[in-house]
């Protein structure tokens, strides 16, 4: 994330506050459901990081979108 970040010259601290969330929470669980592993996971725990990604998500876009429109894209060309 930070690698994609850095290449779309979008400002990582936000992410890099949920860090713990992506990498403990998220992927975590998705490699051990890849591998097989039975997961528990309670509706609350589930709708909480639902809500943490999905406002990742869209805090990506929006920096996207922003520096799309002020064409920040052209200060990272080489």
């Amino acid at each position: 994330m930070r690698e994609i970040a850095c290449l779309l010259g979008l400002d990582y601290s936000f992410y890099e506050m949920k860090e713990f969330i992506i990498d403990e929470q998220l992927l975590e669980r998705r490699n051990g459901i890849a591998h097989g592993e039975y997961l528990s996971l309670t509706r609350n725990e589930y709708q909480q990081l639902h809500d943490e990604i999905l406002a990742m998500m869209e805090n990506f876009r929006t920096q996207i979108e922003n520096n799309a429109s002020q064409k920040l894209y052209l200060r990272n060309r080489l």
